[in-house]
């Protein structure tokens, strides 16, 4: 929420998630991405302070994920927690411990719920002895499960500069393709995160591009107000191509099959996809999911 400093940025925001709100409504009030806009939609209510209707739209948010999206989760929590609602917040908390749909800030957040009923905090050991931090052998399991291999669509678009970029100009290399938009907060939260990764795997031989797409902007705007979050996020370099409308849709949002903001997909270097990495969970757990799909794919 940190781009959102300003009554004039957030009234921008609110007003973008409330037109995408709209949009999904028309098309499809059950699906998993009209789930993540009404994430975003209730983290903007709670910069405003309206944390009640925040709570509303967040616990709907968490239905339509199916509970399976962590930080959609999280934010249900604290939500909950500024809501004065503990005893719902420590059930749903557990809930989400159990089925192992949870983090760090998760367990922080119980704790904190189950001290605001009871001063003992020997009632939470029960539930927090089941659980562990997933080893590395079960981490690794996990990404090895979701990894892919199918060409990835082609295309030539924009970058911010007007010069023309295809997927193609980079075969022989990697390619990490960001999917991002402005009035994704999850997104632009994630960019010192994606540094960290481009500095981390820069002796790899790889290719990140942020994929700008769902603005509704006019180009000159659009071009501004992300040339701003790059400086805010002190991430100038950032190589930004812009997505294009083609009918009701963004060409290569489409293409790509994308159900959620940000995604990254990962490339190999005959052009294949090898991995999709859906949401942002916080600056280490991306650096760590991103360096272990790397060093899976390259052992193959």
């Amino acid at each position: 929420l940190n781009m959102y400093q300003g009554n004039k940025d957030l009234q921008r925001a609110i007003g973008y998630a409330e037109k995408s709100i709209q949009a999904y409504i028309l098309a499809d009030s059950l699906s998993y991405e009209y789930g993540e806009a009404l994430d975003t939609y209730a983290a903007i209510l709670y910069k405003l302070g309206n944390l009640k209707e925040a709570l509303i739209n967040q616990r709907k948010a968490v239905e339509l994920t199916k509970s399976i999206n962590i930080p959609v989760n999280e934010r249900l929590i604290k939500y909950m927690i500024y809501n004065n609602l503990y005893d719902e917040a420590c059930m749903r908390a557990r809930g989400f411990i159990k089925k192992q749909s949870y983090n760090l800030q998760i367990i922080k957040s119980y704790k904190i719920a189950h001290l605001a009923v009871d001063a003992n905090l020997d009632g939470c050991d029960d539930t927090l002895a089941l659980l562990r931090k997933i080893s590395d052998y079960d981490y690794i399991k996990l990404i090895k499960s979701k990894i892919t291999n199918y060409a990835a669509p082609d295309f030539t678009l924009r970058d911010m500069d007007g010069k023309a970029v295809s997927l193609s100009d980079f075969r022989g290399k990697y390619v990490i393709i960001d999917f991002w938009a402005t009035w994704c907060m999850p997104c632009v939260k994630s960019f010192p995160a994606m540094q960290r990764v481009m500095d981390t795997l820069k002796d790899r031989n790889i290719v990140f591009l942020y994929v700008n797409t769902r603005e509704c902007d006019k180009y000159e705007n659009r071009i501004v107000y992300i040339r701003k979050i790059l400086t805010e996020k002190k991430v100038p370099e950032f190589r930004v191509i812009l997505d294009e409308m083609n009918g009701n849709e963004y060409l290569l949002q489409a293409a790509y099959k994308v159900s959620g903001f940000p995604s990254k997909y990962i490339i190999d270097q005959l052009g294949n996809i090898r991995y999709c990495s859906l949401g942002f969970e916080g600056d280490n757990e991306l650096l760590k999911e991103l360096t272990t799909v790397f060093d899976l794919i390259c052992e193959n």
